[in-house]
């Protein structure tokens, strides 16, 4: 994790483990409710795909890994933000 002034705080952490190829990495922070929200793709079904999972402020995994869209063509450079009215997120 990443503290407020920018230094690492805490241990690495693995988000899953997959057999594809991983790209497109965006992360945002819920300063809300605390935590994050981690969004990539990864080519593990052959096709690029988009995957969210919440994390917490402490790096525990939180929920199941979200399919975002799964499809026959490939979806590239995913990203996240939050909007801190709404407390939504949206990603594209």
């Amino acid at each position: 994790m990443i503290t407020p002034d920018g230094s690492l705080s805490g241990l690495p952490f693995s988000i899953g483990t997959y057999t594809g190829t991983l790209s497109s990495f965006a992360l945002v922070s819920n300063p809300t409710y605390g935590g994050y929200l981690a969004v990539w793709t990864d080519s593990t079904d052959a096709d690029y795909d988009v995957y969210a999972q919440r994390v917490t402020t402490s790096g525990i995994l939180t929920g199941t890994k979200l399919t975002v869209i799964a499809d026959s063509i490939d979806q590239m450079d995913a990203n996240v933000t939050y909007n801190v009215n709404t407390n939504e997120y949206l990603i594209v």
